[in-house]
């Protein structure tokens, strides 16, 4: 199991809607959660990740069920013993299920969300995230930057103040899941622009068409 030092933040990012949960970690508390974060992310991330893969891989499973019919059977059989031992394990997401979702901006590296805790430059967060049903829930440490709102003082609306992080350590597998979350999102927003484009195109040509018929 690898951890990512996430040292270079990454330009590619997107504005997506997520749960989050920040906790403030105390100087003495850090070295300890560095030292257990790999067992806890692991833990937190399992049962989600669990249902993420499965649905990643549910094609190619109906192919096995149809040509190995057993195979598959024992297949499924190992996924519900997982997933059973993975919700033992997960504790963590409950406590996003009482979150309202926010719009977040994130990258492979760096995140910019809500809170209505301020936060210093230089404090270390440890951040539960979840950015859909469909993907795992993540666990990470992030570092606030400076230049946040939580430095500056300044606030949104309702009492929130924006923050900005940079991960410390987040799993080369979560890195991953982000890292294909932001190319997915990056080619449905091309598409939606280039039909969107397509639509525009095609009511003015529809519009100089019939100019020129009246005109004639």
């Amino acid at each position: 199991m690898s951890v990512v030092q996430a040292d270079t933040p990454t330009q590619v990012s997107i504005k997506t809607t997520a749960l989050v949960q920040a906790r403030r970690l105390e100087p003495g508390e850090v070295g300890f959660a560095q030292e257990e974060f790999a067992d806890k992310s692991a833990a937190i991330g399992l049962s989600s990740e669990i249902e993420y893969f499965n649905q990643e891989f549910s094609p190619a499973l109906r192919g096995i069920r149809n040509s190995s019919p057993e195979i598959a059977k024992w297949i499924e059989f190992q996924q519900r013993i997982l997933a059973s031992l993975a919700h033992q394990l997960d504790s963590q997401r409950a406590v996003l299920a009482d979150l309202q979702p926010q719009l977040v901006s994130i990258s492979a590296t760096t995140m910019e969300f809500q809170s209505e805790t301020s936060y210093d430059a230089g404090d270390t967060l440890e951040i539960t995230l979840s950015l859909g049903e469909m993907l795992p829930t993540i666990l990470l440490m992030g570092q606030v930057t400076e230049g946040s709102d939580a430095d500056t003082g300044a606030s949104t609306a309702a009492g929130s103040s924006t923050i900005n992080i940079r991960f410390c350590n987040i799993r080369e597998s979560d890195q991953e899941v982000l890292i294909r979350h932001i190319h997915r999102s990056q080619i449905q927003e091309l598409q939606n622009a280039r039909a969107n484009r397509k639509t525009t195109v095609s009511g003015g040509g529809e519009q100089t068409a019939g100019g020129t018929d009246a005109v004639s």
